[in-house]
């Protein structure tokens, strides 16, 4: 259940807090090559610290996936464990092994899909630790 909450938590916070747009509010913001984001107060340092943070953000959410995708085959395995050691016998504890595997699957899930947006909401939050005003386009 905590795994729920947690990946949900994540899911939540990485949509709610990325500056997701149509198009840039002025011709401030520049397009940072080979991206979805739009900076604005770019200077020559850009190129760089944009690597520097997306090469951050990817190690970190490499690490935050396999945590996830980790946690929820461990769930997903415990729930095919149970029925199929014959504990499900029991009528009352198919439920709880169903439960599980479709937590575990969720869980997985989760990790891949957030996965892109938990990648970006580091490398925005990165570049604005620098003072750089960061727009992600919805493209």
């Amino acid at each position: 259940m905590k795994n729920i909450v947690f990946t949900s938590l994540i899911i939540i916070s990485g949509c709610k807090s990325l500056n997701i747009v149509e198009e840039p509010p002025d011709d401030n913001f520049v397009r940072q090559e080979d991206s979805k984001f739009y900076i604005s107060n770019s200077d020559e340092n850009i190129d760089m610290l944009y690597n520097s943070c997306e090469e951050k953000s990817k190690r970190m959410t490499k690490t935050e996936n396999v945590i996830s995708k980790g946690t929820g085959g461990v769930v997903l395995l415990s729930g095919i464990t149970f029925i199929a050691s014959g504990f499900a016998s029991a009528v009352a504890a198919v439920p709880a092994a169903l439960g599980m595997m479709a937590v575990g699957g969720t869980t997985i899930s989760a990790a891949n899909i957030s996965n892109e947006y938990r990648g970006n909401i580091k490398i925005q939050n990165c570049l604005e630790e620098f003072g750089y005003k960061v727009i992600l386009i919805n493209e």
